[in-house]
């Protein structure tokens, strides 16, 4: 058995260490042996036996020698042996009546007798990399990137279950079907990822934010695992009791107070607010990378994006020289080849704007945090603006679609080919009909075919033209075909679907300061 149990952990130091994003405990480490024998049990009753293999082998380094889990694997060997034969993959067959004479030579020497193979010379054990789809595809059979779901169940197998979460993730936001299977896998990949965000030093509130929305998902796909259980409690705690790492300068500089948190850096006057939107702005940046990117940590930027919180619309105007009419507004600066190279970030708030917390942050920071991610060119107004509405209040959207809707009645909206390829707002045309048609353009899109397609969509519409990425991506042969959906979306106001929203996390210092500026607060 010396041998054995040598060659096996072996063959597995190439599968990955599964149980490490389990928190290590025995009772963690057993879950996993279980679960690995009722998918691969379901695998051999579907006539899967090359599935079976790999997730056996996968937990071989966490076994201790289990007699029945060897018997399940001899047995998965056996049948894969079966079907190899049959296909005519001999290279392979070789391969694995090694490793089925390692757990049952007896059973090896018949099937070489049967098939007329010699016995191999004596070597090294051949160790392969288990799970690696391309070892049994010929070169150029590798699927396509649109093939989410295989993706996914080539690196989950490899034991990748980072890149396999995000895979899985895409799948389903493209509106690909998963199996039951598949949903399972893509839980075990969440849960292996919130575990390392657990024992990483530097995540913030947001992150446990964006972790809690994550693991929520995660529990709706995933047995009753009480390892998962532990992880989601844990980070229930950290999200309610840790805070967001905040440095105040202990100098001012030219006039101005300085306060910084990982992503951003704020000019104000009041250390209160000030606190209060880093802390939005940085679930903001959070939020968007979680739901357009299925990210759990957000992405750095070489230089924090800089906030300026002017006290009034005096000093508003004085500074930046907008009316001061105007409550917010952003300034991105790209490098003039690639628009994914962004040079700064800055935003500008009145700090007396009473919407401040509830509508203008969440909206700039969705510019800021989106900027660059969309391809080599700058995103098309329609688009940026549609998107940094979805961090809007839904009340506040729905007066901008009753807008679009009444201007769509007296034939005065935006044609579509226009809507599409503004590359400036539309000077004579109102702001918030066209804040309305943009809403209602981003959510039909995303509800159609899931926020990772429009990613797509978006990234590739400059680039193929707007009419090819329709038909790429959606299924629509012309503009006009997309103008017909929205003209029959807007034609049933009273029957609209539920609204696309960015989750952002209810936060109730925000009230206080609205109300701090009710009582007349002004510097």
């Amino acid at each position: 058995m010396g041998r054995k149990r040598g060659v096996l952990v072996g063959i597995a130091v190439w599968t990955g260490l599964a149980g490490a994003w389990a928190l290590g405990d025995s009772a963690t480490v057993s879950l996993l042996i279980q679960q690995a024998r009722r998918e691969a049990h379901a695998c051999l009753q579907r006539g899967e036996p090359g599935t079976a293999v790999r997730v056996l082998e996968r937990q071989l380094p966490h076994i201790n020698g289990d007699a029945a889990y060897l018997e399940l694997l001899a047995q998965a060997y056996d049948q894969y042996l079966a079907e190899l034969h049959r296909l005519g993959r001999m290279d392979l067959v070789a391969t694995y009546l090694e490793r089925l004479a390692i757990l049952n030579p007896a059973r090896a020497r018949e099937l070489r007798q049967k098939w007329q193979l010699s016995e191999p010379t004596q070597k090294s054990p051949r160790i392969v990399a288990c799970g690696r789809l391309d070892d049994e595809l010929g070169r150029g059979s590798l699927p396509s990137n649109e093939s989410w779901c295989l993706l996914a169940e080539e690196t989950f197998l490899r034991g990748q279950y980072s890149q396999a979460r995000l895979y899985y993730w895409r799948a389903a936001q493209s509106r690909q079907s998963l199996s039951s299977l598949q949903q399972q896998r893509w839980a075990y990949c969440s849960w292996h990822d919130i575990a390392q965000l657990l024992q990483s030093s530097n995540a913030s509130p947001c992150n446990w934010w964006v972790a809690l929305l994550e693991a929520r998902a995660a529990r709706q796909r995933s047995p009753d695992w009480p390892f998962a259980h532990h992880i989601f409690q844990e980070v229930e705690r950290r999200h309610s009791s840790d805070l967001l790492p905040i440095r105040h300068l202990p100098q001012p500089q030219n006039g101005w107070y300085v306060s910084e948190s990982p992503h951003f850096r704020i000019y104000h006057h009041n250390a209160s607010l000030a606190e209060q939107v880093l802390r939005l702005t940085e679930l903001v940046h959070a939020v968007n990378a979680w739901f357009w990117f299925g990210e759990l940590v957000p992405p750095v930027w070489d230089s924090p994006a800089e906030i300026y919180l002017h006290p009034d619309g005096d000093s508003f105007h004085k500074a930046t020289g907008v009316s001061p009419s105007i409550p917010g507004f952003s300034t991105l600066r790209y490098e003039s080849a690639d628009a994914q190279r962004v040079l700064s970030r800055r935003m500008d708030f009145r700090a007396d704007a009473p919407d401040l917390l509830s509508r203008l942050v969440p909206h700039e920071s969705t510019h800021v945090s989106l900027a660059g991610r969309f391809g080599p060119r700058p995103l098309p107004r329609w688009a940026d603006e549609g998107l940094a509405l979805l961090a809007e209040p839904e009340p506040l959207r729905q007066h901008y679609r009753q807008k679009a809707l009444a201007a769509f009645q007296r034939a005065q909206g935006l044609p579509i080919e226009k809507l599409l390829t503004l590359e400036e707002y539309p000077a004579t045309f109102d702001p918030e009909v066209f804040y309305g048609q943009s809403a209602l353009l981003v959510e039909w899109l995303v509800r159609q075919r899931g926020p990772w397609t429009f990613v797509q969509f978006l990234s590739q519409g400059r680039l193929l033209g707007w009419e090819p990425a329709l038909r790429r991506y959606y299924g629509l042969q012309s503009l006009q075909d997309l103008n017909a959906h929205l003209r029959d979306l807007l034609s049933l106001p009273s029957d609209q679907p539920i609204p696309i929203t960015l989750p952002l996390a209810p936060t109730p210092h925000f009230h206080a300061a609205t109300q701090l500026h009710v009582a007349g607060w002004k510097h």
